[in-house]
């Protein structure tokens, strides 16, 4: 059901912008079953595919041999089994919503990022709308329930700062759709 609803209209020229200013070596994490594999720019060394679900990283694996290899590690988010400062580029799309400590990952992306790295994230989460941000709390509970441990009411641009980065680029919009679970960050953070 998830895999489905991330395909959405207008998500594939949304993570094709997301996706723009990957470079060298690049970490997905929540990878999932491959759907930005076809979005990344050429001048990528390699990619690897991050997810807890063996069966999503094996269908992933299907489809991204056909595009040219890259390898998927099953692990989450808050436990990188990566030495320090060894990706260029890390990405995530549609993932802080879903881990179990946002704030933990956020550092974990920080700590194995070369210095002069990018984090490139496309989220949903927190509403600068008082009463648009209500409902995102009031539905928060129901959707960690039918759509995997999603919480849409994260805020996602003051967890990955508070991690060590700078945000370089951001663009923040309501998606098609429901506003309590469409409002929407793309962006590029650094390290500070």
């Amino acid at each position: 059901m998830a895999h489905h609803g991330l395909k959405g209209r207008g998500l594939p020229a949304e993570r094709g912008m997301a996706l723009e200013a990957a470079r060298g070596k690049v970490l997905e994490i929540g990878s999932g079953t491959g759907l930005n594999r076809r979005h990344y720019p050429i001048g990528v060394k390699g990619i690897v595919g991050l997810d807890p679900s063996f069966v999503a990283l094996t269908q992933a694996s299907r489809s991204s041999a056909a595009l040219g290899g890259d390898h998927g590690v099953v692990a989450v988010g808050e436990r990188l089994p990566f030495g320090s400062a060894v990706f260029d580029t890390v990405v995530t799309t549609y993932v802080m919503c879903l881990v179990v400590d946002p704030a933990l990952v956020a550092s974990e992306i920080r700590r194995v990022l070369v210095a002069n790295g990018v984090w490139l994230f496309l989220e949903h989460g927190q509403s600068p709308e008082d009463s648009i941000f209500k409902w995102q709390r009031r539905w928060a509970k129901a959707t960690r329930l039918c759509c995997g441990g999603c919480e849409p009411d994260r805020a996602i641009l003051s967890t990955i700062a508070a991690a060590g980065f700078t945000l370089t680029e951001v663009a923040a919009y309501y998606r098609p759709g429901p506003k309590p679970l469409s409002y929407t960050y793309r962006g590029v953070a650094s390290p500070v």
